[in-house]
């Protein structure tokens, strides 16, 4: 839907039309006693370039597009690229989808998990396992129990957790001790891994990259266009001013008439 949003804004700024000019009306105010009555030698303010607040428009729209699509390049990347390094340092990316670890790791982080012997394992070491059937989980070290026939069984508890596991965990158990943890990166590695998030991702990254073209393509035409020189209306000429004689005074009313 956001894809989509954006594709929508972008087609939408190529169909904006540019606004017409609006002509600037002369002075109409009326002149001050004892000066000429004409239109204002003063120049209106100059009005702006034909289509100038749809150019801005469109490279906001198009400036905006070009960020979005490269930072969802760059996270497609990183989502893609990180679960191939992790494999060649050796290690298996696990996704976090509980929030037993906290702060630690948090829901939706990605753990490096290495393979670890028994006799390397300590209190206090993170440890990723699976017992039968349930899911796999990954929780701390607590204590070690050693049994009389040699064996070692593990205590363990998640940080976020008031109590410990409800059993020990066997050493077969294990699948591995956490080297480091990656936050957020488990949300775009559980998406790619479904065929449709990973389409419509691409999808979307095609379609924001034609709206940018269609956006550049245009902005490059309307640049290349003759500039209109906007129309002014025609200056008036001046009024001549005739002087009104009073009987009884020799001054002038500033009004054009006849004596």
């Amino acid at each position: 839907l956001v894809t989509v949003l954006i594709v929508v804004v972008g087609m939408g700024a190529l169909a904006y039309p540019a606004k017409d000019l609006q002509l600037a009306l002369p002075n109409s105010g009326r002149a001050a006693p004892g000066e000429p009555d004409r239109v204002s030698a003063h120049p209106a303010a100059r009005p702006p370039a034909p289509g100038a607040r749809s150019m801005r428009s469109m490279r906001l729209v198009r400036r905006s597009l070009m960020a979005i699509w490269s930072v969802l390049l760059v996270v497609l990347l990183v989502g893609v690229l990180a679960s191939h390094l992790i494999g060649l340092m050796g290690l298996r990316p696990y996704i976090i989808r509980g929030g037993s670890m906290e702060p630690t790791i948090p829901l939706g982080a990605v753990v490096a998990v290495g393979n670890v012997s028994t006799e390397a394992i300590r209190a206090g070491d993170v440890l990723t396992m699976r017992q039968g059937d349930r899911p796999v989980i990954t929780h701390r070290v607590i204590s070690l129990l050693h049994a009389s026939d040699g064996t070692v069984t593990y205590v363990t508890k998640g940080d976020a957790n008031e109590h410990t596991d409800g059993a020990a965990v066997p050493a077969s158990a294990v699948l591995g001790r956490v080297s480091f943890s990656l936050p957020l990166l488990g949300y775009l590695m559980a998406a790619l891994q479904i065929p449709g998030s990973l389409i419509s991702l691409l999808s979307g990254l095609a379609s924001m990259l034609l709206a940018i073209k269609l956006l550049e393509d245009d902005e490059a035409e309307r640049e290349a266009a003759p500039a209109h020189t906007p129309h002014h209306l025609p200056h008036l000429p001046h009024l001549p001013q005739v002087a009104v004689a009073g009987p009884d005074s020799g001054s002038s009313s500033g009004l054009p008439g006849l004596t």
